[in-house]
C-alpha cells in the first residue's frame, strides 16, 4: 500500500493556508505592569511561530522602512521554493528621536507586522508599550494650561518739554521775547519772497493780513519791525520793476 505525499506546501500559498491551520496565539509569559495584563515580548513571539512555519517551508526576515516622523515594519515570507510575498504593516509614530523612542516603536512594528502577516494575536510587550499608547494617542500631553502672566509694570513716564508745533502760517497774538520776535520776522520775510512771481497788490494784502502782529512788533521790539519792513519795501520795488 502506498502512501500518497503531502503537497499542499509545494507552494507559499498552500503552505500559509496549512500554517494558518496550525498555528495558535502565543503564550503570553509576561506580566505588562504599567496595563496590569499578560503579554508575549517579540522574542518570545518569534520563537513561537519559528517551529511551525520551519515545518511548512516557511521563514521571514524584517525590514524597517522609516519615513519622517514614523517606521513601518515590512514582513517579507519565504518559501522553500523561492516565492516570496511582502507585508506592510502599520506606520508607528515615533514620538521622541531617542534610543528608547526609537527601539520602542521599532519593536511594536516587528510584532505586529509578525501578527498581521500570520493571523496571530499578542499583547503589546515593554518596549512597544510606549509606542502603543503614542500610536493611539494615549500618551498624547495635554498643553499646559495658559495662566495670565503678570502685567508688566508700566514705567511711569518722564516729563519732558513739549515741543512746539511748526508755525503753519497764523501768526502769533502776543509776542513775549525777542527770540519769539525774531521767529516772527523770520517766518514773515520767508513768506515776503514767495511773493517774488505775484503782485505788488497780493504783498500789500500779506500786510494788512498781518498787521496787528506787525504793530506789536513796531510798538515792542522796534529793530525787529524795521528789519521786516526793509524786507518788505525792498520786495515791493522789485515786484513794482517785474511789472513794469
Amino acid at each position: 500500500m502506498s502512501t500518497k505525499k503531502d503537497t499542499s506546501s509545494d507552494t507559499l500559498h498552500g503552505a500559509l493556508v496549512k500554517l494558518r491551520g496550525e498555528l495558535t496565539n502565543p503564550e503570553k509569559k509576561s506580566i505588562n505592569p504599567h496595563f496590569k495584563s499578560k503579554y508575549c515580548k517579540l522574542e518570545d513571539l518569534i520563537v513561537h511561530v519559528r517551529g511551525p512555519l520551519s515545518d511548512n517551508g516557511l521563514t521571514f526576515v524584517q525590514n524597517i522602512v522609516s519615513e519622517e516622523k514614523s517606521i513601518m515594519a515590512q514582513t517579507t515570507i519565504i518559501h522553500r521554493s523561492g516565492e516570496t510575498m511582502t507585508l506592510d504593516g502599520p506606520r508607528v509614530l515615533i514620538d521622541k528621536f531617542t534610543a528608547q523612542g526609537t527601539g520602542s516603536a521599532t519593536t511594536y512594528a516587528k510584532r505586529y507586522g509578525i501578527c498581521s502577516a500570520f493571523g496571530i494575536e499578542s499583547d503589546e510587550d515593554d518596549d512597544a508599550n510606549a509606542a502603543e499608547d503614542d500610536f493611539k494617542g494615549k500618551n498624547v500631553k495635554a498643553p499646559p494650561a495658559k495662566t495670565k502672566a503678570a502685567p508688566k509694570e508700566i514705567a511711569e513716564p518722564s516729563k519732558v518739554t513739549p515741543i512746539k508745533a511748526a508755525t503753519d502760517g497764523a501768526m502769533p497774538q502776543t509776542i513775549g521775547s525777542e527770540e519769539e520776535a525774531a521767529n516772527v520776522v523770520s517766518f514773515m520775510k520767508e513768506t515776503v519772497d514767495t511773493f517774488s512771481s505775484g503782485s505788488e497788490t497780493d504783498l500789500i494784502d500779506f500786510w494788512k493780513q498781518n498787521k496787528q502782529v506787525i504793530d506789536l512788533l513796531d510798538t515792542h521790539f522796534k529793530s525787529h519791525y524795521e528789519q521786516l519792513k526793509s524786507h518788505f519795501s525792498a520786495a515791493r520795488v522789485k515786484l513794482k520793476e517785474a511789472n513794469v
